[in-house]
């Protein structure tokens, strides 16, 4: 029983979308996909090759590995902009749900106010985010300029603090010497 999970666990790990439909059945699976009833969903067909996956950007289209649309990193079964899932560099998502259409980080869509010249970008909320690799490369440089002085004044600040330790540390024993003395002196006067 706990092998036959198994293969049900894996066989349900490669369903697909169906590529045809009959009054909201499935009908139809890509090459090397079954019907399964149970599911109205494609599963892998064990008996024959081993599934096709799609590398990123691609998707699954009648047994074909077939390329997003250029504003999707990777996207649901379709080339057509709103299918995205997550949107390539440059582009920000105007989808809240699973999927649905990239924006170009210079284009305004809806209250998002695109930034023009913007190659980068996250958009958070009605607020878009512009990231550049010159402004990035000067926020780094400032990054290791404050580093480089906050070490510097780190290790100035244990120096003089261990200067001022051994200093009035020797200050403390050059008077625990000189008291013996005096008593010893004042003795002897008496």
């Amino acid at each position: 029983m706990l092998v036959l999970a198994l293969i049900w666990s894996v066989a349900l790990s490669y369903e697909v979308q169906c590529i045809e439909e009959e009054d909201g059945q499935c009908v139809r699976c890509p090459r090397g996909y079954i019907v399964n009833q149970r599911l109205n969903a494609c599963v892998w067909n064990r008996a024959s090759e081993p599934p096709i996956i799609c590398p990123e950007g691609y998707f699954l289209d009648k047994g074909l590995c077939t390329l997003c649309h250029s504003s999707c990193e990777t996207c649901t079964g379709s080339a057509e902009p709103n299918g995205c899932t997550v949107c390539a560099q440059g582009y920000y998502p105007a989808f809240t749900e699973a999927s649905g259409l990239c924006i170009p980080c210079s284009t305004s869509h809806g209250v998002v106010a695109g930034i023009p010249g913007c190659v980068h970008c996250a958009r958070d909320g009605d607020s878009l985010y512009c990231f550049e690799r010159r402004q990035l490369k000067s926020n780094l440089a400032t990054i290791r300029k404050t580093l480089v002085i906050s070490l510097v004044v780190l290790v100035l600040a244990l120096f003089s603090s261990l200067i001022l330790i051994f200093a009035g540390g020797s200050k403390i024993k050059h008077r625990q010497r000189r008291l013996p003395v005096r008593y010893v002196a004042r003795h002897k006067m008496v």
